[in-house]
């Protein structure tokens, strides 16, 4: 009796702590473990590094290699794995020799080590690539095969539908539209476009005179069709986005025809359904965002804000200074509100601002800036402050619930969702990592995590310069970068050289400093960049002798943020750079490529460039650092 009773007591027990939230925390010895929401350590810090419990179980890292633990912190899976992706449906992708596995819960494999990528296409759909030639199947949650194709792609253009691209026997290259059942619903012809638009895609046929265009649903069936000719020129197709089955664009009207130099007199907002139908605005409407559940927001020439339904009928007694909204490169795509709340200014000061036009709960914090969107409800926003040490200015996050009032000062360095719960954010504040709620309660932040990124268990950020610069308008193709530089009195070296410093100790920071300096006397150094960032990276080298890119290059998605930097004579700028760990102990160089041997008003990007090195030194990396800047996962 008292066995079955000891029995049915770790039954109970087991069942409490795999139901509890564990969140991973940097102990004060500087090792993971994970606390309950209580801050109490249900799995006391013993980890390289720890990660979100899923399905029960959680990857962690031990000695530089990857394994999964249960919620009592008892090995699943020992840590075997040069890189391990959370468990979803039952399985997890692993990674060994640089080869991406299906892992599943009993231990067995799926496609172990014989393919190029295995990602999920969508949220139950895992796409594997099984070999150089791209040959590709897609896996249901039941993993089943639904689709294969023979040297193709494949990516989901909706949650259940998919555009999938293959060889033919001609060998030539076509594409599919499919569901997740894998019923090929649509073959795509010569002139067609496919599109993502919000909740709906678009199918663009081209003819010499128009194109018509046709808007499916996310089942795939044809809602309606519209021919582009009626959108203005700078309301294009691919930038069309529905909440629920509607979007807003810019079109011209018949009886106000466009002049030669397109200007807005000839055009004018309208609601666009997905039967293809358009509602034009009033005349007095200059501006929107989208329309969700009959509610949007909408702008007059005056820069006055309200609130009105799809009739373009006023909501609520108030007009707004202004509203919160947020980030989006798409027009017209934000919704209006987010947990049936957004943020107005009015008289001067923020509101909650419900669907009703009703306003409350006013924000006490007056320096606002760059808002998102992080959970239904919750804006993330910004403010500048100086750092002294950086000798720049430094961006801090905080959080505004519109459902509360609830207000955490922008006092962090990063605020992002945490997948554990819609409560808790994962957040860093100097050099210190943990959680928080909008109500200010607080997990972790226990223990120094160096300022740079370490430990690299993504993609590793670029390099950032330090400090951060920007060139002025007024001078974009050649921007010097005077007041950025440290004065050299006496370069080692008449040339553009590479130097590797240790930070100072104000910095916290475990990593190097590598410094770009000038040391010709008279002559400028010109430097490719993109958005202020120069192309700077760190090479390691792998078991066969050859160096390996370990760090990204910056990107952008603006295509005019590529211009030449000049660094002036006998002047130094200087970079932060993360001291990795891991088990695997090489040599490491920093690489600094895009040096210019001539100048002109160009980009820099079409002229001749060269690189150059660091001295080496030793240090000690993750296996997966040789490989995962190579490819497109994880």
């Amino acid at each position: 009796m008292k066995r079955i009773t000891l029995l049915a007591f770790f039954l109970v027990l087991s069942t409490v702590l795999s139901a509890q939230l564990l969140f991973p925390i940097c102990g004060e010895n500087g090792k993971w473990g994970y606390m309950n929401e209580e801050g109490e350590w249900v799995i006391h810090p013993r980890f390289h590094k720890a990660y979100d419990f899923s399905e029960g179980l959680a990857a962690v890292r031990e000695g530089g290699y990857y394994g999964f633990i249960n919620s009592n912190g008892n090995w699943v899976f020992q840590p075997k794995f040069e890189f391990a992706r959370p468990f979803k449906d039952g399985r997890a992708i692993v990674y060994e020799s640089e080869k991406p596995s299906v892992l599943l819960r009993n231990g067995e494999f799926l496609y172990r080590n014989v393919h190029q990528a295995i990602e999920y296409a969508n949220s139950d759909v895992l796409l594997v690539v099984l070999n150089p030639s791209m040959d590709l199947v897609l896996l249901n949650n039941e993993n089943e095969i639904i689709h294969s194709a023979t040297g193709g792609s494949a990516y989901a253009i909706l949650p259940h539908l998919f555009v999938v691209s293959y060889r033919n026997e001609e060998e030539i290259t076509e594409s599919r539209l499919i569901n997740d059942e894998g019923e090929v619903l649509y073959t795509k012809q010569p002139n067609d476009e496919f599109y993502s638009a919000g909740d709906r895609m678009l199918i663009a046929r081209s003819s010499d005179a128009f194109i018509e265009v046709d808007i499916l649903d996310e089942e795939g069936h044809v809602t309606g069709t519209f021919n582009n000719s009626i959108l203005d020129a700078y309301s294009y197709v691919h930038e069309l986005h529905f909440n629920d089955d509607k979007a807003i664009t810019r079109i011209y009207l018949e009886d106000r025809p466009p002049s030669e130099n397109t200007n807005n007199s000839a055009t004018i907002l309208a609601i666009l359904e997905d039967d293809g139908t358009f509602t034009p605005f009033p005349d007095s409407i200059k501006m929107a965002t989208g329309i969700v559940d009959n509610r949007m927001l909408v702008r007059n020439s005056e820069h006055d804000w309200w609130l009105c339904d799809e009739d373009f009928d006023k909501v609520g007694n108030f007009v707004f200074d202004g509203f919160i909204i947020p980030i989006n490169q798409q027009q017209f795509a934000t919704p209006p509100f987010t947990g049936g709340y957004t943020g107005a200014m009015y008289k001067d000061e923020w509101y909650s601002v419900n669907e009703n036009g009703r306003i409350s709960n006013r924000m006490t914090f007056s320096n606002f800036a760059d808002p998102h969107v992080l959970n239904e409800g919750v804006i993330r926003f910004s403010r500048n402050t100086s750092d002294f040490h950086l000798r720049a200015s430094k961006r801090l996050y905080g959080l505004w619930d519109l459902t509360s009032g609830n207000l955490v000062p922008a006092e962090y360095d990063i605020i992002t969702p945490t997948p554990l719960s819609n409560k808790w954010y994962a957040a860093t504040q100097d050099v210190k990592s943990g959680f928080i709620k909008t109500d200010n309660t607080r997990l972790g932040f226990l223990h120094d995590v160096p300022y740079s990124p370490v430990n690299v268990d993504h993609h590793i950020r670029m390099l950032r310069f330090n400090p951060p610069i920007r060139p002025d308008s007024a001078s974009r193709a050649m921007y010097s970068m005077d007041g950025h530089f440290e004065y050299v009195e006496a370069p080692k070296k008449r040339e553009l050289y590479l130097e590797l410093w240790s930070p100072p100790t104000e910095l916290k920071s475990s990593g190097m400093m590598v410094h770009i300096v000038n040391g010709m006397h008279s002559s400028d150094a010109n430097l490719r960049s993109l958005d202020g960032e120069l192309f700077i990276s760190i090479e390691a080298k792998d078991a066969s002798g050859n160096w390996r890119q370990i760090t990204h290059f910056p990107t952008s998605w603006c295509g005019n943020s590529r211009y030449p930097l000049r660094i002036p004579p006998k002047h130094r700028a200087t970079y932060i750079f993360p001291e990795f760990e891991g088990q695997l102990e090489t040599e490491l160089r920093v690489a600094l490529t895009g040096i210019l041997e001539e100048t002109d008003d160009s980009d820099g990007f079409s002229r001749p460039a060269t690189t150059i090195y660091s001295d080496t030194f030793t240090g000690h990396i993750n296996p997966a650092q040789l490989w995962r800047s190579q490819v497109a996962v994880p």
